[in-house]
């Protein structure tokens, strides 16, 4: 089996951090057949290319990926600010070397540290050749790999704030804190949409739960008496 890079996720006690774990493992033919080593490919001469996008209703937004080294990075820590749908990408790629490549193939460059994609058939030349080979910078470059490295789409459900949100919301219910519990209960409300985005989740419906979830941030942003993410 040829390599099936895996990843997983955590979320710090503030929700602000999304962490991306690369969780590959090593190879073992009965349990990670997918795993780096032989027959596979050792962790040790692949460069990991990491992308991550916020899968809004709106559009998809970019979020940030600090610098990593592309060679020994073992997981990604992500400044985030909304809970929703998100989408990682990562690839494995090898050190460019003296060869022919084809339309698609990924390679990273040694003497800049960049990873680059093939844009013509049968090249020989190295990637600062600009007629053959284009610097990737944005995941949608991607859409044309043709296999010769791993690559992995992993989607996130994350929803750390709205639990926080439905955690103070419970209290000020229980506690009749503020006038809001008596317009239906801002935590009721909350917890059926926070459930509702998670049901979603479970079925495959990704982008309903992405609108679920973004109606529940409104009504976090909206009440005034404690509840707000």
């Amino acid at each position: 089996m040829a390599l099936i890079l895996k990843l997983t996720k955590a979320t710090s006690s503030d929700c602000k951090t999304l962490t991306i774990t690369d969780s590959t493992g090593t190879y073992a033919a009965g349990t990670n057949p997918g795993g780096y080593g032989t027959p596979n490919d050792a962790r040790t001469v692949l460069y990991l290319l990491f992308f991550m996008t916020h899968k809004k209703s709106a559009g998809d937004e970019a979020v940030t990926v600090p610098a990593y080294t592309a060679l020994t990075v073992a997981s990604w820590a992500l400044t985030i600010s909304e809970d929703g749908w998100y989408q990682a990408f990562i690839t494995a790629a090898k050190a460019w070397a003296s060869g022919s490549f084809i339309i698609g193939d990924i390679v990273y460059y040694t003497v800049d540290s960049k990873f680059y994609v093939c844009k013509a058939n049968a090249t020989t030349q190295n990637p600062t050749d600009t007629a053959n080979w284009t610097e990737i910078t944005k995941v949608s470059q991607l859409d044309t790999d043709t296999g010769l490295t791993a690559r992995s789409v992993v989607d996130f459900w994350v929803d750390c704030f709205s639990q926080s949100c439905k955690a103070v919301a419970a209290i000020d219910y229980v506690s009749e804190k503020c006038d809001c519990v008596k317009d239906g209960s801002v935590y009721s409300r909350i917890r059926v949409l926070v459930e509702a985005a998670q049901r979603n989740v479970d079925e495959g419906n990704w982008a309903q739960a992405q609108k679920i979830q973004e109606w529940t941030e409104q009504i976090c942003q909206d009440t005034g008496c404690g509840c707000g993410c």
